[in-house]
């Protein structure tokens, strides 16, 4: 579904990629607010960036995690050109003409902090989120910068535009970031802007069950990934999409492997 960008509300302040708060209309004319990403909206280039989000918030959702709804949304030339900002008209200009937005989650939402607790009874969704940013490669959520948004006892993930790594990445940041599969892939468990802000709060051991969050993730469609990366628009990169299909598949043939690094992590 593409959805039409109707107006823009604000630019935040914060964030790399400085997603931009806008309203759009969906096919049926419903109007909703959003929040719009793409390459070059931040204060630098960031490639791939569709892509990771597309893929990032499509997976999340399917395996049902608490992810802002993922869209597409088509710039219409009118609203762009009747954007205040002369920088942000320009980055908009820029292109392409179809961009990664989120839907937002409605007020009363907070960032996730190492003070908050998770309950037990929410201890198998936390680590089901952990086994998913491990096995994307997530590791922009940090402690450093959770990128995880908590109301009461409900979580909301956002932000999945350095994902992917191994498929996306140059060949440096490849080389730093190993894939979960193997020895020792799995590195998001210590570190200030390393560990994932979950991690933590997952012990003891005994509190969860990773075999039964890898087992979500078998039991998806075995197209699954092929139909994310259809709904890629040919604005975009046809290529990355590939590459982010063939790295998962190949994850998908290894989550033993990933599971027995996770669980050796717990017994460091």
């Amino acid at each position: 579904m593409i959805c039409n960008l109707t107006g823009i509300t604000s630019q935040p302040d914060n964030g790399r990629t400085r997603p931009v708060r806008v309203i759009c209309e969906a096919p049926d004319g419903t109007e909703f607010e959003a929040y719009l990403k793409g390459p070059q909206l931040g204060e630098k280039h960031f490639p791939c960036l569709l892509e990771r989000e597309w893929f990032g918030g499509k997976l999340a959702r399917q395996l049902g995690l608490p992810c802002a709804m993922p869209m597409q949304i088509w710039l219409d030339p009118d609203v762009v050109a009747a954007a205040q900002d002369p920088i942000l008209r320009s980055r908009l200009e820029a292109g392409p003409d179809i961009l990664f937005g989120s839907l937002n989650g409605g007020p009363g939402w907070s960032l996730w902090s190492d003070a908050m607790a998770v309950s037990r009874d929410h201890a198998q969704l936390a680590a089901e989120i952990y086994v998913f940013d491990t096995i994307i490669q997530n590791w922009d959520r940090s402690s450093a910068n959770p990128n995880l948004l908590v109301k009461g006892d409900r979580f909301l993930m956002i932000d999945h535009g350095e994902a992917f790594v191994e498929a996306t990445a140059d060949e440096a940041e490849r080389d730093y970031t190993p894939v979960p599969w193997t020895l020792g892939g799995v590195v998001n468990y210590e570190g200030e802007y390393e560990m994932h802000p979950l991690w933590s709060k997952l012990r003891p051991k005994n509190r969860v069950d990773f075999v039964a969050v890898a087992d979500r993730w078998k039991a998806l469609p075995d197209d699954i990934f092929a139909l994310i990366a259809a709904d890629v628009p040919e604005c975009w990169s046809k290529v990355t999409a590939s590459r982010i299909v063939a790295y998962m598949t190949e994850a998908m043939e290894n989550m033993n492997e990933i599971v027995a690094n996770i669980e050796h992590n717990f017994d460091r």
